[in-house]
């Protein structure tokens, strides 16, 4: 069990560093280099995250209710999802851009998964998923550290995948 918490550990704080941005931006002007923008990708990355989480959440901790699994994890996911994005929309409204927020995206290197949104992600989902799962779990345990888990490997991996093909310069 110790070195299950030790890789767990492990794994979270490599997530971490590889979804921290730190930069100076330096009031320059960000130019899209790529003609796919991170926004373009959020109906592939929904429908990656929401199958996986699916999967993972059905199988590893044999819940054996894939359609029910399937219809708690889609709400979580669009829970934080809403979640994301509304606190983002705060920032525009509140002064952060000063353009539309449509335009704002086009003139920043705004990737939309970082960190923030990984916590956002567990705050939001781990809840609504685990306490809508838990009864029909073998290990409540198993089914926690799996939520937990299933969300950070796909945060990491949209994050990924986002900054690959999604690309930029100042």
């Amino acid at each position: 069990m110790r070195l299950i918490r030790q890789i767990v550990c492990l794994f979270t704080v490599s997530v971490i560093l590889l979804l921290t941005q730190i930069a100076a931006y330096a009031n320059s002007s960000w130019v899209w280099i790529s003609e796919t923008r991170p926004y373009d990708l959020f109906p592939l990355a929904v429908a990656g995250t929401v199958l996986l989480e699916t999967i993972a959440i059905n199988c590893i901790p044999k819940l054996k209710k894939p359609l029910r699994v399937f219809i708690v994890v889609l709400l979580a996911n669009l829970l934080s999802f809403a979640a994301a994005y509304l606190l983002l929309c705060l920032e525009w409204v509140v002064g952060f851009s000063l353009y539309p927020a449509v335009d704002a995206l086009e003139r920043g290197p705004y990737y939309l998964i970082c960190i923030v949104y990984l916590v956002i992600t567990l705050a939001a989902e781990l809840p609504v998923v685990y306490f809508s799962l838990r009864k029909c779990a073998e290990s409540k345990r198993m089914l926690l550290l799996t939520i937990v888990l299933s969300n950070t490997l796909t945060t990491a991996a949209v994050a990924v995948t986002e900054r690959m093909i999604c690309y930029g310069r100042w």
